[in-house]
């Protein structure tokens, strides 16, 4: 009873707690957390009543006193285990695969959802039932079992044992050789490293190809709003209804139409409400992919940056340097924290590998003892519960440290497949509600079956018996069933009274796990599998390209920059302002690449702000979501080749996430917008105050500077139009913060027809393709009204005139305290050398490629790359380049050959093409900009 009750409290406790740790709380249906929750529950009670079983059945058969009591005991447990396992395969079978389809189902009414789930699920239940009933009807055939209950308890065993004990076979035969390697290869740090920049250029590959699936589904949405607008489709409520749900549903991030197609019926080629219902379902499908890819990034990013964090100390230190770990997130850390990440902890690695192995080896063994022709003597896990020393206590621990060890490394196999990817579990609540209900589904499935081939490795599970079974009064083997005393497992399975089933099990499935196994030693079972057409259940790091990995560094290089900039970023505010930083905990830390190290201020700044020591080592800050922005406004039309643009027109704006500034003709924001503005490519916010020049009658204007145009806007009031100022540029520091996983979507202007810059749904492009790509540049004083001092970091505004004086720059404070100064890059020290000098940069005009002059300086007061028309850079720039914008400088590709000559400046939604007088010069600028 003690042990009973320890082991329910325990499990509910756990799996409240993983739960609440792994679900996501956004769109994660009421009715998924019971249902999921006793999945888990009975799944894992099967396998957590086994050492109480064995250990019970073992010591009653040493005296009479607790032979007496075995009987009524097992009954108990025998109880147990049918309330488990009855309500258990109701819900794998059939409740959650419904729940699931019903999640999945596109209708919008709850009777046409779980009408489609039915229809769905109905095609598979009905062949199980018909495979259920033939068996049925050959165990009472033969005369196997009665006609009764039993016999269908019998017939769920035999399906669900037979199904989930192939899956282990291969499970198993994968773990007991990989997971003692894997842990074993945990303990090369260098190794580490480049397997997790493996899997992260996988995981980037995975969120580049969802990220695309995502933005052409919301494509066929808007479309799909579009075609419906048209007159033929009046007077249709419902289907107007259902858009409106399918516009909220689709992801924020992506808005554009242009490769979209309408949802139609494919007989009737109308749209219909089954064709807004698949439309959604599609939505729903990939929008999951979508955000768990997201999340799988970033857990990827993580564990690289740690290992790029370790092996760059380890470096300094051969070389002379301090036995510390600089974090790029977190305090330096102590001797001994660089101690424990560089030497401890691989060899405690090591060990752990040590013991997996034997473990393994041990479990082989057991495998072979069930095999026929096989003596107990060879299973060394059951010599060892079998021994006459052996207390019921130290039965129950070595039985539940052993099943322990074949469940987790069964479940680490599951997770090491491809397919693995529709029941992931991802922490920090990023889990959809559909792949902990398949996770749950599968641990149903495999619970049982593997308590019954692990209770054979002990000869306990009733198909191998013998004199070990039978109880004190004695006895040899083949007396009978009267004086033996079986587990109350072996009672409720009833495998046994199957001679056939029991000589398989004893001789196919230990077969197939030896073969399983030789093939991963030989690294031959991928190759086998994909021969055999099942790619998806491939395990181990996908074969990924040369390209593809040079382009996961590329974008791990990418997001590490982004971040550490967003915490000096945070630990310099915080400084200013006087406020108190939030940060959440990240399990691994940032490393640096190409940046400056922090000085002693800012990090006395992290330490203040972050103490935690080694183990909260890798925390990064964290910001509220900025105040929502929605109103009208007016924006002044374009102007395109010299001509005006339609002059002002009234516009509703609104702001969302990450940082996209929407404007519509109306404030239906169902609809396609006008037009849109990624805040991240805003240089600068500036007020025009009536005030300041009496000529100026635009009250309230607002300009927003961009690299290549000056987007206008004006407000009712100057109040209003600082308001949003001050919102905007948070807006814009939340984008570049935490905004590195959604696709930039540049800036669309459909008020004009002009696209000023191409959209990129797909991620950061290699240099070789970025090499054929042009993008459109137009120098123009509209361009460059503003002086560089106003493109300063992303929390310090100018307020000028329009005659284009520079006039002083108040900072911007995100309360009512006034008078912070602004801090650019000249705040920071060891900055890099300073880069100036004559290059030429690529330029399309009408349609025509051509190399303009210019004469390059970065401007270490406002973190910009400033281009000139001459030396004279006290002029204002042709334009300005800002430098924490930049996703990658590096050097052309063309045909497998680079030029360093010649090199692009990524900007993640655009690129600019410069050419250097010489290679050297090349480099000069290439490895400059990288530092600065």
């Amino acid at each position: 009873p003690g042990y009973l009750t320890v082991l329910w409290v325990f499990l509910v406790v756990f799996l409240i707690w993983m739960i609440r740790k792994f679900a996501k709380p956004e769109g994660f249906p009421w009715h998924s957390y019971p249902t999921i929750f006793v999945s888990y529950f009975t799944a894992l009670g099967i396998l957590l009543i086994i050492p109480l079983d064995v250990s019970m059945t073992i010591i009653s058969r040493r005296s009479l006193s607790d032979e007496e009591d075995h009987d009524e005991k097992a009954d108990t447990l025998v109880a147990m285990y049918i309330s488990l396992f009855v309500p258990a395969q109701v819900l794998g079978s059939f409740v959650l695969v419904l729940q699931e389809a019903y999640v999945r189902d596109g209708h919008f009414t709850f009777f046409s959802r779980m009408y489609g789930a039915i229809e769905n699920i109905a095609v598979m239940s009905i062949a199980g039932g018909v495979a259920g009933a033939i068996f049925f009807g050959i165990l009472v055939g033969e005369g196997v079992v009665d006609a009764s209950a039993d016999a269908v308890l019998l017939t769920v065993v035999l399906l669900s044992n037979t199904a989930g004990l192939i899956i282990i076979m291969l499970l198993l035969g994968y773990g007991l050789v990989s997971f003692p390697q894997m842990l074993w290869h945990k303990g090369n740090l260098k190794r580490q490293l480049n397997i997790a920049q493996q899997k992260a250029a996988s995981r980037f590959k995975d969120l580049g190809e969802t990220s695309l699936s995502m933005s052409m589904a919301v494509a066929d949405v808007m479309k799909t709003k579009q075609e419906l607008s048209s007159p033929s489709y009046n007077n249709q409520p419902q289907l107007a209804h259902a858009m409106e749900i399918l516009i909220k549903e689709c992801p924020t991030e992506f808005t554009s139409s242009t490769m979209g197609k309408p949802a139609v019926d494919k007989k009737t080629g109308k749209i219909t409400i089954n064709s807004l219902a698949a439309l959604r379902s599609r939505v729903f499908t990939l929008k999951n992919s979508f955000h768990m890819s997201q999340g799988k990034v970033e857990e990827a990013k993580k564990n690289a940056y740690y290992y790029e964090d370790i092996i760059e100390a380890m470096g300094k230190s051969k070389s002379g340097g301090t036995e510390t770990i600089k974090w790029s997130f977190a305090p330096e850390s102590s001797t001994a924290g660089y101690k424990w990440h560089v030497f401890y902890k691989p060899l405690m690695y090591r060990v752990l590998a040590i013991v997996s192995a034997v473990l393994s080896v041990f479990s082989y063994l057991g495998i072979i003892g069930t095999m026929s022709g096989v003596g107990q003597s060879v299973s060394v896990y059951s010599k060892a519960v079998h021994a006459d020393d052996t207390s019921g206590g130290g039965i129950v621990v070595f039985v539940l440290f052993t099943l322990g060890y074949a469940a987790f490394v069964i479940v680490w196999s599951v997770f090491q497949m491809k397919i693995a990817n529709m029941m992931e579990l991802l922490p920090a609540q990023r889990t959809t509600a559909n792949s902990l209900s398949v996770n749950s589904r599968a641990c149903i499935r495999l619970s049982a079956p593997l308590a019954f081939f692990y209770l054979g490795w002990i000869f306990e599970n009733g198909v191998r018996q013998g004199s070990w079974m039978n109880g004190a009064e004695g006895g040899e083997a083949g007396d009978g069933d009267d004086n033996r005393i079986l587990t109350a497992f072996t009672k409720f399975y009833q495998i046994d009274v199957i001679p056939v089933m029991g000589g398989s099990f004893n001789t196919l499935f230990p077969i197939i796990v030896f073969s399983v196994s030789g093939l991963v030693v030989l690294n031959l079972f991928n190759i086998v599998l994909v021969k055999m057409k099942l790619e998806k259940f491939q395990f181990g790091a996908e074969i990924l390209t040369d390209e593809q990995l040079r382009e996961g560094t590329r974008q791990l290089t990418r997001h590490k920059r982004t971040m550490e900039r967003a915490y000096q970023r945070k630990a310099l505010r915080g400084k200013i302002d006087g406020a108190t930083t939030t940060f959440s905990p990240v399990t691994s830390v940032l490393g640096k690449i190409g940046l400056s190290q922090r000085t002693d201020e800012e990090e006395a700044v992290a330490r203040s702000l972050n103490d935690g020591g080694d183990e909260e080592a890798g925390k990064v800050p964290v910001s509220s979501e900025p105040p929502e922005l929605a109103t009208w406004a007016a924006k002044k039309g374009n102007k395109k080749f010299g001509v005006a643009g339609g002059g002002w027109q009234n516009r509703y704006m609104i702001v969302r996430k990450p940082g996209i500034l929407f404007y519509y003709k109306d404030e239906n924001t169902s609809q396609e917008p006008s037009g849109q503005v990624d805040l991240r490519l805003v240089m600068s916010f500036t007020v025009k105050d009536t005030s300041d020049d009496k000529k100026l009658t635009e009250a309230g204007r607002l300009d927003l500077d961009l690299a290549d145009r000056v987007l206008k806007l004006r407000f009712k009031t100057v109040d209003d139009a600082n308001k949003w100022r001050d919102g905007l540029a948070q807006w814009k520091d939340y984008a570049i913060d935490y905004g590195t996983f959604f696709p930039s979507v540049g800036v669309v202007d459909g008020d004009t027809g002009e696209a000023e810059e191409e959209p990129n749904y797909v991620g950061s492009r290699t240099s070789a393709q970025l090499n054929d790509i042009n993008v459109e540049e137009h120098e123009t004083e509209e361009t460059v009204g503003l002086t560089s001092k106003s493109k300063m970091s992303p929390f310090s505004y100018s307020r000028s005139s329009n005659d284009n004086t520079p006039a002083a720059a108040p900072s911007y404070t995100p309360a009512a305290t006034e008078g912070h100064t602004s801090i650019g890059m000249d705040t920071l020290t060891d900055k890099p050398a300073l880069l100036q000098g004559w290059m030429e940069k690529k330029q399309n005009k009408m349609g025509v490629a051509q190399w303009q002059r210019r004469y390059f300086r970065v401007d270490e007061s406002s973190g910009c790359l400033l281009y000139f028309k001459s030396e004279k850079t006290t002029e204002t720039p042709s334009g300005s380049i800002d430098l924490k914008l930049i996703v990658d400088v590096g050097a052309a590709e063309k045909d497998t050959k680079t030029d360093a000559a010649r090199f692009n400046i990524n900007m993640g939604d655009r690129v600019y093409k410069l050419r250097a007088p010489s290679t050297a010069d090349g480099d000069r600028w290439i490895e400059g900009l990288n530092a600065w």
